[in-house]
C-alpha cells in the first residue's frame, strides 16, 4: 500500500498503525499470512468517522481500510 504525498503515513511508514498489529500478531505467534488476515479483518470492521471525512474527504461510513486504499490510490493518481 502506497499512502499519498501529503498524508500522515507517508511521512512516518515505520509506524503505520497497519504495521504495528501485523507485527503484534507475530510477535504472538501468528504465522505471516494469519497476521496480515488479522489485521486488515480489524481495520475492515472499523469505519470511517466524521473527523476522516472532514479531513481527508474519504466519505464515512465506508470499512477504513477501503477508505484509506481509495484515498491513497487517488492521491497517487494526482501525483503521476
Amino acid at each position: 500500500m502506497r499512502a499519498g504525498s501529503g498524508s500522515r503515513l507517508s511521512r512516518q511508514p515505520e509506524r503505520s498503525p497497519l504495521r504495528r498489529r501485523v507485527a503484534n500478531c507475530l510477535f504472538a505467534g501468528f504465522s505471516l499470512p494469519a497476521a496480515i488476515d488479522a489485521a486488515v479483518e480489524r481495520w475492515m470492521g472499523w469505519s470511517i468517522g466524521r473527523r476522516i471525512e472532514r479531513e481527508y474527504g474519504i466519505p464515512r461510513d465506508l470499512p477504513y481500510l477501503t477508505g484509506w486504499v481509495m484515498h491513497c490510490a487517488i492521491e497517487a493518481e494526482i501525483a503521476d
